[in-house]
């Protein structure tokens, strides 16, 4: 008798399924979605922006900044000391090279965005992309084609993806 078919090919393990919204989408390129873990909490401890409780993500400060100021805002050295902008950019570069160390074929963009919300949360910061405009998650990562603020998933990276 003839040899047996092959087993059909087994489905994605269900982290990495099709989410439902992209069943009907028009992708144009290769890159596919995967689904996304739940929004990590962030302490209460934390000083929050004002958009990180907001229903829909807006940050009324920065509306109102742009309804009543026409022109490029100058800090001041109050603002610009160790406990302001100086501090808040020393963070971001601290992050931002832990999450470079952390990237590396097969690990998913889901796991650089706990390893950044974890960082941020060790430094007692709020990750800033965290619900700005019900964004879900503390970092964005654009892989391929996906030219920016691409949703952290269970994708695993694969060797030759750019990612930002």
């Amino acid at each position: 008798p003839p040899p047996p078919p092959p087993p059909p090919a087994a489905p994605p393990p269900p982290r990495q399924s099709l989410p439902t919204w992209a069943a009907t989408y028009n992708f144009s390129g290769s890159l596919r979605p995967c689904l996304i873990s739940p929004t990590r909490d962030v302490p209460s401890h934390i000083r929050k922006p004002d958009y990180a409780d907001h229903p829909r993500g807006a940050s009324e400060s920065e509306q109102r900044d742009k309804t009543s100021n026409n022109s490029i805002r100058i800090y001041g050295d109050d603002e610009l000391g160790n406990d302001g902008l100086r501090h808040a950019c020393a963070m971001g570069r601290e992050v931002l090279d832990i999450a470079g160390r952390a990237l590396r074929v097969g690990v998913t963009t889901d796991e650089i965005d706990r390893v950044v919300h974890e960082a941020c949360m060790e430094r007692e910061v709020y990750p800033s992309p965290l619900n700005y405009y019900n964004f879900p998650k503390s970092v964005c990562t654009s892989v391929n084609e996906v030219i920016c603020h691409g949703i952290p998933d269970y994708r695993e990276v694969q060797d030759g993806d750019i990612v930002n």
